[in-house]
């Protein structure tokens, strides 16, 4: 995401319990705001992880906002109906165990570099079913608990 609203990319990763790869994705949504591509970025990991049979899902999202609207806390903007709409009949549906928590985006680098990837494609979805390039690095900190230290701008 660049601006909000701004150029938007969705991208996700489906990992296995060990933190392995098994599938990704990244996808150009053109001009939207960051929530916007949160949910169409939640929508597209329920679709491939339905499509790939999961039967137990984690969702991590590094958007407290989101976390917030699918647990029914936090009320969405008209603009988000549609999106959100399906993102709710995906987690409910009855072929798995789900949850969804908030993660930082240092813990979550794959899915970050995958919706850098979409921000700058080209139209349309690209599901990567192998690892693409550039991304084992963080796939690998990610699924050990590597530290990304967290840059803030101090107030003193």
């Amino acid at each position: 995401m660049k601006g909000n609203p701004g150029p938007a990319g969705a991208g996700g990763v489906l990992r296995d319990a060990k933190g392995e790869w098994l599938a990704g994705f990244s996808e150009h949504l053109g001009h939207c705001s960051s929530v916007k591509a949160e949910l169409r970025a939640v929508w597209r990991g329920l679709s491939l992880a339905k499509e790939m049979q999961a039967q137990r899902v984690w969702l991590q999202t590094d958007s407290n906002v989101v976390v917030s609207m699918l647990a029914g806390h936090t009320h969405r903007h008209p603009e988000h109906r549609a999106i959100f709409q399906k993102c709710t009949r995906l987690m409910e549906w009855t072929g798995w165990e789900m949850k969804c928590t908030h993660c930082f985006r240092e813990a979550n680098q794959v899915a970050d570099i995958l919706a850098n990837m979409g921000s700058d494609g080209s139209d349309g979805v690209t599901i990567h079913r192998s690892l693409p390039r550039g991304v084992l690095e963080a796939l690998y900190a990610d699924s050990t608990g590597v530290y990304w230290p967290r840059h803030y701008k101090s107030s003193f």
